[in-house]
């Protein structure tokens, strides 16, 4: 992407630069930005009705998946950066989406709160739990998913539908 940006003036990673209201999030040079993948920007249009239509065909996988009471289905959600940094970027949209997770948990859907772990060490002041210069996670985000999902496997049973 480097090259093509220094050729051509074009900036091909199709990500979008957003100002925090916190400048300790992150421990580049630039912390008082966020860069998240534009199509984040797309699940802002999502209707209730389009995430209850996909939440709803998970559901029937889930049963399908779980029918013989051996194999415990798990849907895994991995929160966008926009999502996890909502309430430090400093456009409120981003505060106003659905909580898909809760509409999951409500169909009874086996989904870990990843979401919910993330937040809380953004909110503890860790800094990196999604890569400052990229718009995935970090090897702390990565280590505190793994956790919350192996914790959530140790906690459940295969449920008939």
């Amino acid at each position: 992407h480097s090259l093509i940006r220094s050729i051509t003036g074009m900036d091909t990673r199709n990500t979008k630069r957003l100002v925090l209201t916190n400048n300790r999030l992150f421990s580049n040079r630039k912390s008082g930005e966020i860069l998240v993948y534009e199509g984040d920007m797309d699940k802002l249009s999502w209707s209730k009705d389009d995430i209850e239509k996909a939440t709803c065909a998970i559901r029937g996988l889930q049963n399908k998946v779980q029918s013989e009471g051996k194999t415990l289905f798990i849907f895994m959600l991995a929160p966008d950066k926009s999502t996890a940094y909502a309430d430090y970027i400093s456009t409120p949209v981003f505060k106003k989406r659905d909580n898909v997770w809760k509409l999951l948990t409500d169909y009874g859907i086996n989904v870990p709160r990843i979401d919910i772990i993330l937040k809380e060490a953004i909110d503890r002041g860790e800094k990196d739990i999604y890569s400052p210069s990229g718009t995935h996670w970090s090897a702390r985000g990565y280590e505190l998913a793994a956790k919350d999902i192996s914790e959530f496997i140790g906690k459940r049973s295969v449920a008939s539908p």
